[in-house]
């Protein structure tokens, strides 16, 4: 087997820094201030990585003749990173019969470890024993297992002798391709597909791992395409209940052809029936980041409707659309806030006016909505927490009318962008054990108050089943991504993501919101102790690898873990870290200094006597 250039594959690597001015707040806000300082950038966003791709080539010699049954079975599980031509290699492994049943396409079976191959029984039979970490399912998407540890698996392989040679004769059902997680990393490729938020034209990326191949499959004639198919067919299983696919029913692809000019001309059937503009520019809005950009290689998407030219600003006279022609759907640029001497102040400027900014009421957390009107914060106090929310001058929620009882913690609070509300989990859940269905989470208005008045809603809900043998452990951080599509929980010191699902009572019209799924994000990382959402696929977090030293790392939030990636060493101990792309991570030491992050290394100290840095949302 022979490999050129790096194998090092990241889903998307740290830019370089730029330092540009931010553009003003929105208007109307009354209380937060309307300009900021000047912030550090990436020049890229995290999720239109820019990286060198290796050409993979795989040689892999036919069965050797007089090989033992046990070297079949090595050499078999090393043939299967040849995927061209339907794993045509890996087959000459097996008998007629067991080649033509073997189904290499139904799945990818992701593994921690290379399989360990025993010796054969008495009956021919060989077994593989590995610890699984999850499958690539057979539309690319990725499945982490729910256990916070590898599962330990053993299949069986039967043999039998084809003209005096051994051959495999039966493998599991539904066996697929298994790979160990190294393999992976360097045969599949993360393609990201787009999608839309329920509320608000934010995009959010849907991983699909592909195979991998310069000369076959990343070209215009062939990835475009499957990937303009993969958009129609809409989102993975575990993503499709929190998002929206504009290009679904009644949409319909047409012909999809490329050129050597690197344009993509589609035909959607049916979009010029879609009812309002919006609707329209939603639509190529997920074309046009799906497809145009580094990872695809295309230029410029050409997109008709029956024929006819698509009726949108973007798209007269035939105008090539591109991702940045939708910039709109994707992050914008936000400033830095940070709490000095217990008050709220911007990064590198002035505190906020009012009670917020003043010091005195001591603030320990704090968290600023998307649209940066509103502040949650958090006064830890000698005995118990005091919950404030509200503009510049934050009023007291008052939490033993909220019907808690006495609270004696609160994670940090988290704001909901589809609502305007904030979220915070009272006491880390403790009566959270075994297969127990759901934790409770209390969700206030800005003002603090939740109508009908009491300040609090009830119908939040967590689900924390993970399985029998996997105890979850107290919330330590709750965290709600900027689309409000999953959610990240820190729980029992791992790290794990769930969807959001919002449902609506068609008689009463209540909302009724439910954060469930929840998976691992890494099973690498132990200890962790902060969580912040940096892109929509990716999180920025402090933690252990195993007994290492805390380290900052960039985690992805589908729980492959491909390109999990540790950032420099630590300037000092850390006690919380934020991050949004395209602005620069920031991260807390326990000296009260906070660093920012850019270039592959913490660059600079970018304030002192601070604590609890935050981006909006």
């Amino acid at each position: 087997m022979t490999r050129r250039g790096s194998s090092s594959v990241r889903l998307a690597g740290w830019a370089a820094v730029a330092l540009v001015a931010i553009a003003p707040v929105a208007a109307g806000c009354t209380s937060l201030p309307q300009s900021s300082p000047a912030t550090a950038l990436r020049e890229l966003p995290r999720d239109d990585p820019v990286r060198d791709d290796p050409e993979i080539q795989v040689d892999i010699p036919p069965p050797r003749s007089q090989a033992s049954e046990y070297e079949i079975v090595r050499d078999f599980l090393h043939a299967q990173e040849a995927w061209r031509h339907a794993h045509e290699q890996a087959r000459r492994y097996l008998t007629a019969d067991a080649a033509a049943g073997w189904r290499d396409d139904v799945r990818v079976v992701v593994a921690a470890n290379t399989p360990e191959i025993s010796q054969p029984d008495a009956a021919d039979r060989v077994w593989l024993t590995f610890r699984q970490l999850g499958v690539v399912n057979s539309d690319g998407s990725y499945s982490a297992l729910p256990a916070r540890d590898p599962v330990k698996v053993t299949w069986a392989l039967q043999l039998q002798r084809v003209n005096g040679e051994w051959r495999i004769s039966r493998l599991p059902p539904d066996a697929g391709v298994l790979l160990d997680q190294a393999t992976f990393a360097q045969v599949y490729r993360p393609y990201l597909l787009y999608f839309l938020a329920p509320v608000g034209n934010r995009l959010v990326p849907d991983p699909r791992y592909l195979p991998y191949d310069s000369r076959t499959l990343h070209t215009p004639s062939t990835l475009p395409g499957r990937l303009a198919q993969a958009l129609q067919d809409g989102p993975s299983t575990w993503l499709g209940p929190a998002v929206v696919n504009a290009l679904g029913a009644p949409l319909a692809l047409g012909k999809v052809e490329s050129g050597a000019d690197g344009v993509l001309r589609l035909d959607v059937s049916g979009l010029n029936g879609l009812r309002t503009v919006d609707q329209r520019r939603q639509a190529l809005a997920q074309l046009a980041w799906t497809l145009t950009g580094t990872q695809v290689g295309v230029t410029g998407v050409q997109v008709t409707s029956d024929g006819q030219p698509v009726n949108t600003p973007e798209t007269q006279a035939n105008r090539l659309v591109r991702a940045a022609d939708f910039g709109g759907y994707g992050p914008v640029a936000l400033p830095a806030y940070y709490l000095r001497a217990g008050g709220v102040a911007l990064l590198g400027g002035r505190a906020l006016p009012g009670r917020a900014g003043s010091g005195r009421l001591g603030l320990d957390s704090l968290a600023v909505s998307g649209d940066q009107r509103q502040i949650a914060a958090i006064s830890l106090g000698p005995s118990r927490p005091t919950l404030y929310a509200g503009p510049g001058d934050l009023r007291v929620v008052n939490l033993p009318d909220a019907g808690l009882g006495r609270v004696a913690s609160l994670t940090r609070p988290t704001w909901d962008p589809l609502e305007g509300r904030f979220w915070t989990v009272p006491d880390g859940c403790p009566a959270v054990q075994l297969r127990q269905q759901a934790c409770p989470v209390v969700r206030f208005t800005a003002s603090g108050v939740a109508p009908p008045g009491d300040g609090v809603e009830r119908a939040v809900e967590v689900s924390l089943r993970l399985g029998d043998d996997a105890r979850f452990g107290q919330v330590g951080a709750l965290q709600l991504s900027r689309d409000g599509t999953r959610a990240a929980v820190l729980a029992g010191g791992r790290l794990y993501v769930g969807r959001v699902i919002i449902t609506v009572d068609p008689d009463t019209l209540q909302r009724s919101i439910l954060v469930d799924g929840l998976l691992p994000a890494s099973r690498t990382l132990t200890d962790v102790r902060d969580v912040a959402w940096d892109s929509a696929g990716t999180l920025a977090v402090l933690a252990r690898a195993g007994n290492g030293a805390l380290a900052a790392w960039q985690v992805p939030a589908d729980g492959s873990e491909y390109g999990l990636t540790q950032m420099a060493e630590l300037p000092g101990p850390a006690v919380s870290i934020t991050a949004a792309s395209p602005q620069l991570p920031l991260v807390a030491l326990n000296d009260g200094s906070i660093w920012v992050y850019g270039g592959g290394e913490w660059l600079s100290k970018v304030a002192t006597g601070g604590r609890s840095p935050a981006y909006p949302g």
